[in-house]
């Protein structure tokens, strides 16, 4: 009787110290806003939650934001749905547990970031201990290549001499659990293809990597107006190296500069969800935004990867990414009646034509999703 009661006080103190500071204080004044319910879920262990989450701005100036999470409970996933957007937006945290989850009671940070600046918010995740039968079951199992998911964003889409670019990402696994002290290579390369800016960084405790450099700083190359792409590589041993890049914008562009918004997943009903059963349609939407010149006949692509990393299906739409201006483009997929369960993950692509027909990549990004 006595445990029932300090277990029941403790809970209740726990709850109530997540509910107190719903958004944490930042010594640097962070511009950002950062807003999650509920202050507390609890569930089984095997069980699936979601969260909502607000981000705004507290300037009047748009920000480009990624959202991470720290605190997961061992053998569980969370998912971001979107993981990216502009402020003002709106996302999901959905945390899957599986029976291996170890019951006890989880201070979740959700963690908004742009450019050198981060905001958090917290939450609590109490997983009570799952009640089992033993059983004897046949399971099929699938090799999992160890892979390593970069992305990369800048603080702003275009810039003006002597301004400063802040350059930020995040390493991940398949999983999407955070990677600390991943070594990452940085290049920002000019319209005339030449490299002005090169560092190498590692990730921090959360898998987050910052740099930045100033245009026209001492030192440098003569920064030239146009169109300049940010390429990152990640490496680890034991892991497939990961890519990205991102493009942004210095004066006035000739030519495009497209980078991905946000990408959500949704059903049939336009709901957003990160899990779903075999069997079951999805949409995938994805939002693009051009800063340069207009691209016509862009192709926007999207590829649907199992957990064993085997492409399922890529998928196309043709159309033309105006300057100044975001497109969002849907594309629908059927998950297999006898599809694997686990974690899959859903490229998204942009190419100025056909790759056969020498077309070239000018973005990039991915999203993932569970089947059970």
């Amino acid at each position: 009787m006595k445990q029932k009661i300090f277990a029941t006080t403790y809970l209740t103190l726990f709850i109530l110290s997540i509910m107190l500071p719903t958004i944490l204080a930042n010594e640097n004044e962070s511009p950002l806003l950062i807003r999650v319910e509920p202050s507390y879920r609890a569930i089984k262990a095997g069980e699936t939650t979601i969260y909502s989450i607000k981000v705004e701005s507290l300037t009047r100036f748009p920000q480009i934001v990624m959202l991470k999470v720290n605190g997961l409970p061992e053998n569980s996933i969370g998912i971001f749905t979107p993981e990216k957007g502009r402020t003002p937006f709106k996302s999901k945290l959905t945390i899957i547990t599986t029976i291996q989850t170890p019951a006890g009671a989880y201070e979740i940070t959700i963690i908004a970031i742009s450019g050198d600046k981060e905001e958090g918010a917290k939450t609590a995740l109490i997983v009570n201990q799952l009640e089992t039968t033993i059983t004897s079951t046949i399971t099929t199992s699938t090799l999992i290549t160890r892979t390593l998911y970069v992305n990369v964003q800048t603080d702003k889409t275009s810039y003006n001499q002597n301004e400063t670019v802040k350059i930020f990402g995040s390493v991940q696994d398949q999983f999407r659990n955070p990677l600390t002290s991943i070594e990452v290579s940085i290049q920002v390369v000019n319209p005339s293809g030449n490299i002005v800016h090169s560092a190498l960084t590692k990730t921090n405790s959360l898998g987050i990597y910052f740099d930045n450099f100033t245009i026209g700083e001492l030192g440098y190359s003569i920064f030239i107006p146009g169109t300049y792409t940010v390429f990152v590589t990640a490496s680890k041993e034991g892991y497939l190296d990961g890519y990205a890049h991102a493009s942004f914008i210095i004066g006035e562009a000739n030519i495009p500069s497209i980078n991905f918004v946000n990408v959500n997943i949704t059903d049939l009903n336009g709901e957003i969800k990160s899990e779903f059963a075999q069997g079951e349609a999805l949409i995938i939407w994805v939002t693009v935004e051009n800063s340069g010149a207009t691209l016509e006949k862009a192709y926007v692509w999207v590829e649907i990867d199992d957990p064993n990393t085997t492409p399922l299906g890529v998928y196309f739409n043709i159309g033309d990414l105006e300057n100044g201006k975001i497109k969002t483009i849907g594309f629908s997929f059927t998950i297999s009646a006898n599809a694997y369960k686990g974690v899959y993950v859903a490229k998204a692509f942009v190419s100025n034509d056909l790759i056969s027909k020498g077309g070239k990549f000018l973005a990039s990004t991915d999203a993932v999703f569970i089947v059970n």
